[in-house]
């Protein structure tokens, strides 16, 4: 307990940082709070630095757990090609480092539609998924995506 400026007690918050290898990649992941595990999935371009006001509200509730998507945050880039798949396998891990069987995922943009994957590889392990700002296909079926991607280039010749 610390204490405050006009005397009163406050909580004290306790953040555990990891630096996990899983195979032959790198996660940074942060945990807090106490209760539910809770999965927070940030977006592309961003980090899990970006859901600290968020946290702040969980954690009173929920054992948050935060990660650095590869590339992101203070997580190196996966080295070669990756994909969705490979992302909801790498974050996987620290749910297993933290002997967690059943969570609650939410994710951002990109990090739902790893949340997505991440339910289709072990659905029995989320018990609730919150999908923020996220498509639920990521397939180049229409040729408004197609003209996105090729102007990203996301597609190759």
């Amino acid at each position: 307990m610390t204490r405050g400026c006009r005397g009163r007690l406050e909580a004290t918050t306790i953040v555990t940082t990891f630096k996990l290898k899983h195979k032959t990649r790198s996660l940074y992941y942060r945990v807090r709070g106490k209760g539910e595990n809770l999965l927070l999935i940030h977006g592309l371009g961003s980090s899990g630095a970006d859901w600290e006001f968020q946290v702040r509200a969980l954690e009173r509730h929920f054992r948050v757990i935060v990660p650095d998507l590869p590339g992101s945050g203070y997580s190196p880039p996966f080295e070669g090609d990756f994909s969705i798949g490979d992302c909801a396998d790498v974050l996987w891990a620290p749910l297993d480092h933290l002997q967690v069987s059943l969570t609650n995922i939410a994710g951002f943009s990109l990090g739902g539609a790893i949340a997505l994957e991440m339910v289709l590889q072990r659905p029995r392990s989320v018990a609730r998924l919150a999908l923020i700002n996220t498509l639920l296909s990521y397939r180049i079926d229409h040729w408004g995506k197609w003209l996105e991607a090729r102007a990203h280039g996301l597609l190759s010749d």
